[in-house]
């Protein structure tokens, strides 16, 4: 891939495709090569201009948006984000992101405001970042049937232990192969944190309830921590855990600010101690270190994902190179570690 990073737009709204394109035109290192108003014309375009990223819309005629990540990560697997009004659908934001593509976000919108430029930078930054990332090791997630789900997170159950869970950009798929491959009776808590928007995480959530072995639910402020339910939460938050006398352990969210995912790590270390276990995936920077440092400390557990399985490999080498993960695994083996760890007693 050359410097200058080639996209190719796909929005079946010329008005859109014209706004997209003078956004990301703005990016000297953003060089817009066509556009497409469907996923038909989009694959064309994808043999006529070999582009290092996509711009996908869901909702077009012909062949939709997730029809069309189908058979691109299959004819010839490109970067995808998708810039779509639809972020409340549940389906249509998990689907995407099971299929493979590196983010869902919303379109732009609004009068030229603060709020707009914010807008406008994540998207750019957002297809600058994927062309980075190393498209082979995207993959489809596939679900098995692991039991019924159970009712016991109906109750008032404390967790005895909990697994932290942090990744950043292209982590969305791996955190859902990893709880879908959960069995219904884990009765350990989840608290998960993702590259995701905060307006699209709780229909993500509905509709990824529906399917997993285990509850999931968006992480809210003041929820209590409940066994067999995983939490997920954006990284655009920090959570931490705090104790409440009528509820018991319940969880804290504001505004993140900085380093997020070792935020969360140390809450549960302080809480959880050693029946701590800090899980850091896929993704960019260096967050998570002084985290999973503190489970350490506190006589929990450590994993890192295989570099092997990285879309974006430096999250968890940066870890490595500090010395604070303890097992280095394929995402695949990560479910079967969590749950021997779970109900392993000490």
């Amino acid at each position: 891939m050359s410097d200058i990073i080639k996209v190719l737009i796909v929005d079946d709204a010329s008005l859109m495709q014209k706004i997209l394109g003078k956004i990301l035109s703005e990016d000297p290192e953003i060089n817009v090569v066509g556009y497409a108003k469907n996923g038909l014309e989009c694959l064309e375009k994808i043999e006529e201009y070999n582009p290092d990223v996509i711009s996908l819309d869901i909702d077009m005629p012909l062949m939709d948006g997730l029809t069309t990540v189908k058979h691109i990560m299959i004819e010839k697997p490109t970067p995808t984000v998708v810039v779509s009004s639809m972020t409340q659908t549940g389906y249509v934001t998990f689907e995407a992101l099971r299929l493979g593509v590196i983010d869902f976000i919303p379109k732009p919108s609004g009068s030229v405001s603060l709020d707009m430029e914010a807008q406008k930078n994540i998207l750019k930054n957002r297809i600058k970042l994927s062309a980075g990332i190393q498209i082979k090791k995207v993959k489809r997630v596939w679900f098995k049937n692991n039991g019924t789900k159970s009712k016991h997170f109906l109750g008032n159950s404390q967790p005895d232990k909990i697994v932290g869970i942090g990744t950043s950009l292209g982590g969305p798929n791996t955190i859902i192969r990893i709880v879908s491959s959960l069995y219904s009776d884990f009765d350990g808590a989840i608290l998960a944190m993702q590259e995701i928007d905060p307006q699209i995480l709780p229909a993500f959530c509905s509709y990824f309830d529906e399917i997993a072995p285990i509850k999931v639910v968006p992480s809210e402020d003041s929820i209590p921590l409940r066994s067999g339910v995983c939490y997920l939460v954006s990284n655009k938050c920090e959570v931490e855990i705090e104790e409440n006398e009528r509820e018991g352990k319940v969880l804290r969210i504001r505004k993140s600010l900085k380093d997020p995912i070792s935020c969360m790590f140390n809450s549960i270390a302080s809480h959880f101690r050693e029946n701590s276990m800090g899980i850091l995936l896929t993704g960019i920077g260096s967050d998570g270190i002084d985290g999973l440092r503190a489970i350490i400390n506190a006589g929990g557990m450590t994993i890192a994902q295989e570099e092997e399985c990285c879309v974006f490999p430096n999250l968890t080498q940066s870890a490595i190179e500090h010395g604070v993960v303890q097992q280095i695994l394929p995402d695949r083996e990560i479910p079967d570690v969590l749950t021997k760890w779970k109900n392993h007693r000490t």
